[in-house]
């Protein structure tokens, strides 16, 4: 159902796409004979081959560019941190506080998405307002990421108490676990239900009351259960109350064993927790507009297609394919006990929340760490990037439009261009030796000697002339 639901909210967010223009930016100018180059198809095999070869040295021309090499590494890197990290946060909630699933997708999902959409907005809006320098955006990221490092360093020292579990566990490859303990081995107990039972005494769990012993039971219609003949717990009173649903923490009556885990097991620093991932996750977002003009300022118009191109093939190699299978590896291994599925392994009941919590965050720090030395590379690189609030296309434009109407008057000395509209030339303007006007060379070199003549118009935004 949920496939129906997105899809049909894609759906509706696409309908504005339709009433787009056909071409977002001006048709590439007509040569002055009226032919347009750019509907040429090659026909030929030496076109296509011509083809191939500008294709390889397009790429070839990329990957010798060093600040998109280190641009493209940073982001492979910080992708599967970032993506790896996100996708298991509402399974390691549930896990290292004790959640229920719901309530670990409540408590982490909606207030993730705040910040990160504050995030956003607010590192655009900086960006907008202040314009700094290319240098000082990728220091600035660079900033971010190790300040997200020493949170993520915080999140592992944020957790719960294991889990101290009754009797020994083997886990065979592609089956399930078991559980041995001297008390009740003779009971054949499995790990197809978990059923915790507490011995507030010991402060131990036993999987199940099997585990511990517990051949009899009865229950009644409120709720208590009688256990009889438990070997491992010899002092069992006549009674214990079962609690209300499996993930429910039953207090302990006067020392009496009872269903569930252990009360004293219950924790209270999920809220830190998801107040430091939260702040990670701002802190990410507002350097992510900034970042996206770096990789598209690095590379010349002409590759800016090709380089956005080769991100995200190599994006769905390297990021999208580990990233699953490395954090999916990271819960799997610090599973405890598995389910005993008719011999094969099913869920995994309990894990090692110590061992969980250092693997999970210390695997975010590595990749992270990693991706920050191909940072300081681009930082290092920046201070090349040009034009990085502009577009170097305008001066280009603006010619290919004069073209384009000298081409359709059919006279180049009797046309102007005003805020993109051909107008009379006026009769002031002068003219170089050779018969072309001197206006013309002012306006392709965006000069201010051609607003005296009256042929280009100031834009008071960007104080640059406009044809």
């Amino acid at each position: 159902m949920g496939y129906v639901v997105l899809g049909a909210c894609l759906a509706v967010t696409a309908l504005p796409i339709l009433f787009f223009p056909r071409h977002l930016s001006p048709q590439p100018a007509a040569q002055r004979s009226g032919t347009d180059s750019s509907t040429k198809v090659p026909t030929k095999k030496g076109d296509e081959a011509e083809t191939k070869v500008g294709f390889w040295c397009s790429v070839r021309s990329l990957f010798r560019n060093p600040a998109y090499v280190f641009r493209l590494v940073y982001w492979l890197l910080a992708s599967n941190a970032n993506l790896g990290h996100a996708m298991m946060s509402s399974k390691y909630v549930e896990v290292q506080f004790r959640t229920s699933a719901s309530q670990a997708s409540f408590l982490i999902g909606p207030v993730l998405m705040i910040t990160n959409v504050l995030g956003l907005g607010v590192g655009g809006l900086a960006l907008h307002a202040f314009r700094p320098r290319p240098r000082l955006v990728t220091l600035y990221t660079t900033l971010c990421d190790v300040l997200r490092l020493a949170c993520l360093v915080a999140c592992a020292f944020i957790g719960c108490e294991a889990v101290r579990l009754a009797g020994t566990v083997t886990t065979v490859a592609g089956h399930g676990s078991s559980i041995q303990l001297a008390c009740s081995d003779s009971c054949n107990c499995t790990t197809r239900h978990f059923q915790p039972l507490c011995d507030p005494v010991n402060r131990t769990v036993f999987f199940s009351p099997c585990h511990a012993g517990c051949t009899k039971f009865s229950a009644t219609d409120s709720g208590e259960v009688s256990f009889d003949e438990c070997s491992c717990l010899p002092n069992l009173p006549s009674q214990l109350q079962r609690g209300q649903q499996k993930e429910q923490l039953v207090q302990a009556d006067q020392g009496a064993p009872y269903l569930g885990l252990c009360s004293g097991d219950t924790c209270s620093n999920v809220l830190a927790f998801i107040a430091l991932s939260s702040l990670v996750g701002f802190i990410a977002r507002t350097t992510t507009v900034g970042h996206t003009i770096v990789g598209l300022r690095c590379v010349s118009h002409e590759e800016k297609a090709m380089a956005l191109g080769v991100q995200e093939g190599l994006s769905s190699i390297f990021t999208y394919i580990p990233y699953p299978i490395l954090y999916g590896a990271i819960f799997d291994s610090s599973c405890l006990v598995w389910e005993d599925k008719c011999g094969r392994p099913g869920v995994c009941w309990i894990y090692d929340a110590d061992r969980l919590r250092y693997t999970y965050h210390g695997l975010s720090v590595a990749i992270l760490l990693s991706a920050i030395l191909f940072e300081v590379g681009l930082v290092y690189h920046s201070g090349r990037l040009a034009d990085f609030y502009s577009d170097t296309t305008t001066k280009a434009s603006q010619k290919d439009k004069l073209i384009t109407a000298e081409a359709a008057a059919g006279d180049s000395e009797a046309v102007c261009l005003v805020d993109g509209s051909a107008t009379e030339r006026p009769a002031g303007c002068e003219k170089t030796e050779d018969g072309g006007g001197q206006e013309d060379e002012d306006l392709l070199n965006g000069e201010d000697h051609h607003a005296t003549c009256g042929c280009c118009a100031r834009d008071s935004k960007d104080q640059t002339s406009i044809c």
